[in-house]
């Protein structure tokens, strides 16, 4: 369990490759469940231009 935290932790994040590969496969609609709005405008600024996105 240790190793894996550990690992998980130094993990780079990749939140852009992953929002742009849902996209690609078919997701328009992207909600925030967090505390703020912070995703919310990173997937706006990463998709705005893209047709059908939701993004509440």
């Amino acid at each position: 369990m240790r190793a894996r935290l550990a690992g998980q932790i130094a993990a780079p994040v990749r939140f852009a490759e992953q929002i742009e590969s849902m996209y690609a496969a078919g997701a328009r609609v992207f909600f925030d469940a967090g505390p703020g709005t912070v995703l919310t405008g990173l997937v706006r600024a990463m998709l705005g231009d893209c047709p059908h996105l939701a993004v509440p």
